[in-house]
């Protein structure tokens, strides 16, 4: 009887340790989690066009951020050190559809897994239910008018883009008839017209929410030959440029001189 006795307390001992054990690595599991996965910034950089999200969260574990409108849309992941900070920098953000005006984080470090949302600072226009305004393209030089010049003469252009609700990222000039034919600079400088007639040129500019100007700026560039108008149908043309010299002055005397047939 006291073999048996001893028998029972033996295995009622055993069950009491194991129940000790399970309780204690849950209680140590519990005392590792120490760290609530939080978001301290999300603010979108139109300059760098970058989104950067930052936070806290357990150390070790992975945490995986994505649109929270689009839980699909995946933006980027980043796991904590020791100091428990995450950072995750998502480039060009801009492209994605819609832009995360609001991201979503999770982690999950084997106890629980952790969520946190906030909304994205300085965000597009679009996040807060407006539209996106074009910018305003004006071409500085040449002032307004039309632009009158002879062939083999060039032109001086500069020009200013401005966007009231984002960044100008990107210039887009066209000069018909204008060598060379475009630019793609703020300030493209001189252009040179070689062959007689009336052209357009136009500036053009695309900001950060991919709109452009309306209505470009445009200028009217007519470019006359060399000694008169244009020759009319079924002339010819003869040039001739003379130096002469007479005494310390010097003259230059250019001739022009048409034939038609009839």
């Amino acid at each position: 009887m006291f073999t048996g006795l001893l028998k029972q307390f033996l295995k009622t001992a055993a069950v009491i340790a194991a129940g000790t054990s399970i309780l204690l690595a849950a209680n140590n599991a519990l005392a590792a989690h120490t760290e609530v996965l939080s978001i301290t910034k999300a603010s979108w950089n139109a300059q760098k066009g970058e989104l950067t999200i930052e936070g806290r969260g357990e150390a070790g574990f992975p945490v995986d951020a994505s649109n929270a409108s689009t839980p699909f849309q995946f933006l980027g992941s980043d796991t904590p050190g020791n100091n428990h900070r995450y950072k995750i920098v998502v480039s060009n953000p801009a492209t994605l559809t819609p832009f995360p005006c609001r991201v979503h984080v999770e982690q999950d470090d084997g106890v629980e897994v952790g969520v946190a949302e906030a909304d994205v600072s300085n965000a597009p226009p679009e996040c807060q239910g407006g539209q996106n305004e074009p910018p305003v393209c004006t071409i500085d030089t040449p002032a307004a008018g039309n632009v009158m010049i002879f062939e083999g003469e060039t032109v001086d252009y500069t020009g200013t883009a401005t966007d009231i609700d984002g960044v100008i990222q990107g210039y887009s000039w066209t000069f018909d008839g204008g060598f060379p034919a475009s630019s793609t600079a703020e300030d493209p400088g001189l252009v040179t017209y070689n062959t007689p007639g009336t052209y357009t040129t136009t500036f053009d500019a695309t900001d950060d929410g991919g709109a452009s100007c309306l209505p470009p700026d445009t200028r009217t560039i007519t470019v006359q030959p060399i000694g008169g108008p244009p020759p009319l149908p079924n002339q010819t043309e003869f040039k001739m440029m003379m130096n002469y010299e007479l005494g310390l002055h010097r003259f230059r005397v250019r001739l022009l001189l048409r034939t038609a047939s009839v």
